[in-house]
């Protein structure tokens, strides 16, 4: 059993004007690597947790938006099955990192030279609650596995909140979104939240 690659829509990219920066938009499941001065990598998360990487001896970094599926084993399921599906679920994860990860190394960084800053993992209302921190605490594993140290954190809480980070230079910067923006951007993510059911004949299947 292994986790297929999740389709990854076309990234949306926007010239701000009246900087002349670009900004990539990154929505969950996504990732984005760049060592361009003049980009900047952006992403609005509320359950769904933004990782993002730098290797500071090539001031190249990037980003990935990630949530964790939720798990709906078919009734009746034998607790195997479950924990079958629990790993699977953990293999998705995984999966999404290390193409981040695999694209970093590709433009000559090394994971021994990684810092991260995390960002969003927050609980959110409606159908599973705990999405968000099942996935913060999923990344936090990862990076500790891996020794990669966090200089920053901006997690939990119920708020949404729009990321925006800097790959050549490290920083990010993390907005709030108001009372006019933050329902919108909340429903969108639990809209397209991904889905994994362990059907009755063993099949896994995922709805990304």
């Amino acid at each position: 059993m292994s986790a297929p690659p999740p389709a990854t829509p076309p990234r949306r990219r926007v010239l701000d004007p009246r900087t002349g920066v670009t900004i990539v938009r990154i929505q969950r499941g996504e990732h984005h690597v760049s060592q361009a001065p003049d980009e900047v990598l952006s992403a609005e998360v509320a359950a769904s947790v933004a990782l993002c990487c730098r290797d500071p001896k090539r001031n190249i970094g990037g980003m990935v938006c990630i949530l964790l599926p939720a798990a709906e084993p078919e009734p009746g399921s034998a607790p195997n099955d479950t924990q079958d599906l629990a790993v699977f679920i953990e293999r998705y994860g995984a999966h999404l990192l290390e193409r981040l990860f695999i694209e970093l190394e590709k433009r000559g960084c090394r994971k021994t030279r990684l810092e991260a800053k995390v960002f969003g993992g927050g609980a959110r209302e409606g159908e599973d609650p705990a999405a968000g921190p099942r996935t913060l605490a999923f990344v936090n594993r990862y990076l500790e596995d891996w020794g990669i140290p966090v200089s920053e954190r901006v997690t939990g809480g119920r708020k949404v909140r729009r990321v925006q980070y800097f790959p050549v230079t490290g920083k990010a910067r993390v907005m709030v979104l108001d009372d006019t923006k933050a329902p919108a951007a909340a429903a969108l993510e639990q809209r397209r939240s991904p889905i994994v059911r362990l059907e009755q004949d063993g099949v896994v299947e995922i709805w990304d």
